[in-house]
């Protein structure tokens, strides 16, 4: 009799965690954003939980929590040492987050994570405070070649706004003097203050400041429909391409079978006209990376970033 009360206690203690998994979400989910509130990581972040709520099973919130810091490296560390049980997910970046795991000492790597889906690839754009004098690249051409020293703000060191900063001091003959501001809102905010001449942000943080902020180009391929007015740096005769990617990854080991109710969610989210409304009125691209996409990505960028940082270490 004890022998079958013992094997019982097993069978059940073996079953739960496939009936918990199976009765998921059963609590609110987070979100955990690495920059603050206002920039696009966090617009988007804040358009996806809405879906989210929507196609995951379960009557729960999806919350976003903005942790700055490092360049996003506390709020991946929270997630990477996460309880793999689904209710922490994290917004991963490409390229700054890769960048990130470069230029500092880091205690995870992309193998801490599930990647599910990259949701947007969101342009970035050089802007200034209308009236200062600089409101188009050749201006900003003469004011660096009058050896005038420009105060930059971005939101740190080894993302793609600071990428793309790089290239504009080659391109251009800048120097600037960078102000890291953690994040595309902040340096967007301190270019409307005065408090920087000039911010690399991406064009969803910028987009609904235009009566304020003038903007000097897109660094696309092709103009974006938020701002069609606005020539590329192409156009201008400045071969400038950058944008951040954004999409969501898990802590490593999170159950196959949580994941896949994620990934299900994530298809029926793009799948939905409305989705890709919401994302438009933020200026937010919405394009789609399944998870094996995704993770390709990453991959592929981290090796572009690692050879950057070998050749040519922005710290």
């Amino acid at each position: 009799m004890n022998y079958n009360k013992t094997l019982l206690a097993t069978m059940f203690a073996l079953l739960a965690p496939v009936a918990a998994q199976a009765d998921f979400p059963q609590k609110n989910i987070t979100i955990v954003v690495g920059y603050g509130p206002g920039g696009g990581s966090d617009i988007t972040a804040r358009v996806v939980s809405q879906y989210l709520e929507k196609y995951l099973d379960g009557n729960v919130s999806v919350v976003v929590r903005n942790v700055q810091g490092a360049g996003g490296v506390i709020a991946l560390t929270q997630v990477s040492r996460a309880e793999p049980d689904g209710y922490t997910i994290g917004a991963f970046n490409v390229p700054a987050s890769n960048g990130r795991m470069k230029d500092r000492s880091v205690s995870y790597g992309l193998d801490s994570f599930d990647f599910l889906a990259g949701v947007a690839s969101d342009p970035n754009t050089l802007v200034a405070l209308k009236g200062s004098g600089i409101e188009t690249l050749d201006e900003l051409a003469e004011a660096c070649a009058s050896e005038e020293r420009l105060t930059l703000g971005v939101a740190g060191f080894g993302g793609e706004d600071h990428f793309a900063a790089r290239q504009i001091e080659d391109k251009l003959g800048c120097s600037f003097t960078y102000v890291p501001l953690g994040g595309d809102g902040p340096a967007r905010t301190a270019v409307m203050g005065g408090h920087v001449n000039l911010a690399v942000v991406n064009v969803s943080a910028a987009y609904n400041y235009q009566e304020a902020l003038s903007f000097l180009g897109v660094m696309d391929q092709s103009r974006s429909q938020y701002v069609e007015e606005v020539p590329t740096f192409i156009e201008q005769g400045y071969d400038i391409e950058m944008a951040s990617t954004r999409g969501y990854v898990l802590p490593a080991g999170t159950p196959q079978e949580i994941v896949e109710q994620y990934l299900s969610a994530f298809t029926e989210m793009f799948n939905d006209p409305q989705f890709i409304q919401d994302m438009g009125r933020e200026a937010v691209p919405a394009i789609y990376f399944d998870a094996v996409e995704w993770t390709t990505l990453a991959e592929a960028q981290d090796k572009i970033v690692t050879e950057l940082w070998e050749n040519s270490p922005w710290k």
